[in-house]
This record gives structure tokens, sequence and C-alpha cells, in this order.
């Protein structure tokens, strides 16, 4: 008799998660079965027009990487992607401009530092 209480009240909320759960799935399933109808579409829109879409220009390493889903390891596969070199294969060089400005002083500069309060 005393499991009786404890069954009434989580019945319930057990139906209402359930209901919750399969809702939103049908949802998710509603959305990708309109994409693919949308996508259809499009294809058979650029294939009327002679569209065609363009091949990807990255390397084929960086695409093998995104298809087996691994992103970072695409970034990576990119020149410059790794953050050591920018890409094109140029170091980090200073332009003349900065290479003549005067070192900064204190923690955010020289006008910043000049405004702190005196200690």
């Amino acid at each position: 008799m005393e499991w009786i209480l404890p069954f009434v009240v989580l019945l319930p909320f057990v139906l209402v998660v359930l209901v919750a759960g399969s809702g939103r799935r049908a949802a998710a399933d509603h959305q990708a079965r309109r994409l693919a109808v949308l996508e259809r579409k499009l294809d058979l829109i650029m294939d009327h027009l002679g569209i065609r879409e363009p091949e990807p220009d990255a390397p084929a390493v960086v695409i093998q990487e995104l298809l087996a889903g691994r992103k970072i390891q695409a970034i990576k596969g990119v020149p410059g992607g790794d953050g050591r070199e920018p890409a094109g294969g140029q170091g980090r060089r200073r332009g003349p401009a900065t290479a003549a400005r005067p070192a900064l002083t204190g923690a955010h500069g020289p006008r910043l530092a000049s405004r702190a309060s005196p200690p």
C-alpha cells in the first residue's frame, strides 16, 4: 500500500516527459524532411538554369578531415590554420608604422598609465 502514493505522483510526470520528448523528435523529423524538399527544389532550379555548384577550392586534406567530422584537424590543414604562420607563408613582420612607434609603458599603454591614481 505504501508504494501507491509514489506511483500515483510519478506516473503523470513520466507521461509528460515521454510526450514532450516525442514531440521534439517529431519536430526535428519534420524539419529534416522540409529541408530535404527545399534542397531538392533548389537542385531542380539549378539544373533548369544550367548552374553548377562550384567545386571546393580547399586542399584535399581539409575536405577529408571535414568529411570525417574532425573540424580542428581540418583547420590545422589550412595554411596558417595553426596560428603560427599567416596564410600566404609570410611570417609576422612589423611594418614601418609599428617599427617607428615607441614601446608601450604600463599595463595598458602610456595613456592609461598616466591616468592611474598616485600611490
